[in-house]
């Protein structure tokens, strides 16, 4: 069980660690459910091809480590303000509570 456990850990370190993509930028939202986003999170470039009004650009980021001899995998939802866009300036709370849902359910 140890030895699938230490071979796990480097598999998720090794995913988790490439160059191309940090884990995270200084614009990402940690999800939080104190702090809810609003419409000025949305600053990505608008997909004008797409139907939709909005788009709620979240992720899943991770990073094993080991704590007392024990496997450990730290988890956050984020938010993406740089891929999230909004095409009309007058989009009501209830718009913006269909994006916040999409967040919640990533975390």
């Amino acid at each position: 069980m140890k030895r699938f456990l230490i071979i796990s850990f480097i598999f998720l370190y090794v995913l988790n660690s490439s160059e191309s993509q940090p884990l995270r930028t200084l614009k990402d939202v940690s999800w939080s459910d104190s702090v809810l986003l609003s419409w000025n999170d949305f600053i990505g470039p608008v997909d004008n091809k797409s139907d939709g009004k909005a788009l709620t650009a979240s992720s899943i980021i991770f990073k094993p480590y080991f704590k007392n001899d024990s496997f450990m995998l730290w988890v956050e939802a984020i938010f993406i303000p740089d891929h999230s866009w909004k095409k009309n300036p007058d989009l009501d709370s209830f718009d913006l509570t269909h994006e916040q849902t999409h967040f919640n359910i990533t975390e």
